[in-house]
């Protein structure tokens, strides 16, 4: 089967221009013809190279990712993580620790108590805002009457708090913590017999 060839402009423009004597480009200059006219006869007489960039499939880049607002609700904020220990959204409570509110929190290493934090991001004492440094404190097991028992250090400085089993409902401990410096401070939680440990960042 024989393949039609397409027609090309440049045929009867070469014939004129050897009739005449003439270089093809000094006919088409004479009569005026405009740069598109060159540009597409120049382009049909190529020869036999077809441009088939219409028949191509063109590559489209992946979408980019999308984060669902579920996923950034669950998000742990390693940007403000101090130590040990990140900060936690509050739609992840632990069911054991939901007597509190949904607030951010952060959780002991032993995974035995959080603590949830009202004042998100704490600051050194004394702050400029006039706030404290609240957190709450939710213990998994039982307070049986204990006192809570906070002991923090950073370097040489060092907090102790104490917290007593007064507050309902659930095993919760209401807190202030007053940090002297800016830092990464390191926390040893005592209640009865149970034992945690938690890092909690505090800004200037």
């Amino acid at each position: 089967m024989t393949r039609a060839t397409a027609p090309r402009p440049c045929a009867g423009l070469r014939r004129r221009c050897s009739q005449l004597g003439r270089p093809c480009h000094a006919e088409v200059v004479r009569r005026g013809l405009t740069l598109v006219c060159v540009m597409a006869a120049s382009a049909a007489c190529s020869g036999d190279h077809v441009d088939h960039a219409d028949h191509r499939a063109i590559a489209t880049p992946p979408p980019a990712a999308v984060t669902s607002p579920v996923a950034r609700e669950t998000a742990i904020d390693l940007r403000r993580a101090c130590g040990s220990t990140a900060i936690r959204p509050g739609s992840t409570l632990p069911v054991w620790a939901r007597a509190g509110p949904a607030l951010p929190y952060v959780i002991t290493t032993e995974g035995n108590a959080v603590g949830i934090l009202f004042a998100d991001p704490l600051r050194k004492a004394p702050r400029s805002d006039g706030m404290n440094n609240k957190v709450l404190w939710v213990v998994r097991e039982p307070r049986d009457g204990g006192v809570l028992r906070l002991d923090g250090r950073l370097g040489a400085q060092a907090v102790h708090v104490e917290r007593p089993a007064d507050s309902e409902p659930g095993e919760i401990y209401p807190s202030a913590i007053d940090a002297p410096v800016a830092g990464c401070w390191h926390f040893t939680l005592r209640w009865g017999s149970n034992t945690g440990h938690v890092d909690l960042l505090f800004q200037p």
